[in-house]
């Protein structure tokens, strides 16, 4: 209602933006070695492995749309790799946004009564009431 973003959305615009940054480290430097790195020693719990930041940046990638694949060859201009994180994330939140609506809408139909048969007249003053708790309570006042 505001136009504002959603929160959702500025963290996924956030960490999009931020992941560009150590791709376009060279690979001798040490955070990108981290953050592409697969762990080659060790075991798991027995409720699987542990999530890692990069295995949620490719799911956000995901529900934006984008190609997590590409990933190190779109972040290298740092200008395109901005709007092309923006324009995604946009588009989540206007979908977002729509689905919020649509639900809110169905919502709102369902609240309201269907027919005449879900209205309650008074037998004293003839007033409808929508409930029939409503007509109680109107009944207390007679």
């Amino acid at each position: 209602m505001c136009g504002t973003m959603g929160i959702e959305a500025f963290v996924l615009k956030t960490q999009l933006r931020w992941v560009g940054h150590p791709m376009r480290m060279p690979d001798s430097c040490i955070p990108k070695q981290v953050f592409c790195g697969q762990v080659a020693v060790g075991s798991h719990s027995h409720c699987g492995p542990v999530r890692r930041y990069k295995d949620t940046v490719k799911e956000n990638m995901k529900k934006c749309g984008m190609n997590s694949s590409t990933l190190g060859s779109d972040s290298q201009d740092r200008s395109a790799w901005r709007s092309l994180c923006s324009e995604p994330v946009t588009q989540f939140e206007d979908e977002r946004v729509a689905i919020l609506q649509h639900k809110r809408a169905v919502c709102k139909q369902e609240a309201q009564p269907l027919s005449n048969l879900s209205t309650w007249p008074c037998d004293h003053c003839s007033t409808i009431c929508s409930s029939r708790i409503g007509l109680y309570t109107h009944h207390l006042t007679h």
